[in-house]
């Protein structure tokens, strides 16, 4: 059950008094040390509005660590650290800061599948999951429930599998009735001295997901990370 903070609401006389006994203070002290920043780490955006340091393009293209990098640093960007193999008959549709991976599939392309990678827990299995049953119109399963939900290999790794079907209502869309979820998630996991949580998810009418199983699960076994930045994975089998 969700607890909310009980916030005091001090009447404006008393504010008033407060701000009368506190006058200006100038004990400021000028830093001048400098250290050096870890490998793989960013120097912190000076000189930026917090409103262009919230900005969806700032929040959502973290970097990663580059597996087999030396030294371990440096960092690449997410679409850089993966690769993956379109189905054929879908479509690949421009990537978004919340989609890495952005593809269309049936007719009319009213089926989606996308891919999110955020940096740290992105927020916790249990929120994600909630969230989730909450875009189907369905009731948020408790911790245990999601303990005994299936797992399947994503990235190679185990990640939850949610099957779910109810009223679809996207972000500022009207709910679509007789839709299906389809999708994995990993919670975090390590990459280098990094954090990284993926979210995959695949939505449409019944009908149209289930005859699009099999090439989901295609898209899930394509997905692997780069070898290496610039080269291109050996042909044939391991």
């Amino acid at each position: 059950m969700l607890k909310l903070l009980k916030i005091s609401v001090f009447p404006l006389c008393g504010l008033s008094f407060f701000l009368v006994g506190c006058g200006p203070v100038d004990d400021r002290m000028e830093i001048s040390d400098q250290r050096d920043l870890p490998a793989g780490h960013e120097a912190p955006p000076l000189g930026k509005s917090l409103s262009d340091r919230m900005a969806p393009e700032a929040m959502m293209k973290p970097k990663l660590t580059q597996p087999g990098d030396v030294g371990g640093g440096g960092g690449a960007d997410l679409a850089d650290l993966f690769r993956w193999e379109t189905p054929e008959g879908w479509s690949e549709a421009a990537a978004t800061p919340m989609r890495l991976v952005n593809l269309r599939f049936g007719e009319g392309e009213v089926g989606e599948c996308y891919l999110t990678i955020l940096t740290g827990g992105g927020g916790g299995l249990q929120a994600n999951v909630g969230r989730w049953y909450g875009q189907m119109g369905l009731i948020a399963p408790a911790a245990e429930e999601i303990g005994k939900l299936p797992r399947a290999r994503l990235l190679n790794r185990e990640a939850v599998v949610i099957d779910i079907e109810g009223n679809f209502t996207g972000m500022g869309a009207a709910p679509k009735p007789d839709y299906r979820m389809v999708g994995r998630i990993l919670p975090e996991q390590q990459s280098g001295d990094s954090t990284f949580s993926m979210f995959l998810k695949m939505t449409g009418p019944k009908d149209v997901v289930a005859a699009n199983l099999e090439k989901f699960e295609q898209f899930c076994q394509s997905l692997a990370p780069k070898i290496a930045a610039g080269t291109q994975p050996p042909s044939g089998g391991e």
